[in-house]
């Protein structure tokens, strides 16, 4: 009885009209410390998508001096949606430790006039205590 009742109910779902179901396309994963494992070409797929208007998703782990991870897991929707999960939960010396999912309405691309390395600015987030995030 229970499995009729779920087909039903099932069986009567569908999107909401217009509406697309869209798997993020995965960029490649990042990793880096103090200068290897940047990898820019990740960071282009990202970005690449987003202006776009595709979906994807991107993951950076940055390793602090004291070999802690903190990781930046980023997902673009079509429509400019951004949704980050961050977490710096065991990094030694943050006093704000946690795992944090964010909602954000801005994104921007620049590239660090010392480095050349294309980092990323998500900002105007909810979710957490954080309102912007650089990666």
């Amino acid at each position: 009885m229970v499995l009729v009742v779920a087909a039903l109910t099932l069986g009567s779902c569908e999107l909401v009209r217009g509406a697309v179901d869209t798997f993020p396309e995965p960029c490649a994963d990042e990793s880096y410390g103090t200068g290897d494992g940047y990898d820019a070409t990740a960071r282009e797929c990202l970005w690449k998508a987003f202006t776009e208007g595709k979906a994807a998703s991107f993951k950076t782990t940055r390793i602090t001096q004291q070999r802690d991870p903190i990781v930046t897991r980023v997902t673009v929707r079509p429509g400019g949606r951004i949704e980050i999960f961050y977490d710096n939960s065991l990094d030694t010396f943050s006093n704000t430790k946690g795992k944090y999912t964010l909602t954000c309405a801005k994104f921007q691309r620049s590239v660090d006039p010392g480095s050349d390395r294309i980092r990323f600015l998500a900002d105007n987030c909810r979710g957490g205590d954080i309102r912007a995030l650089v990666f």
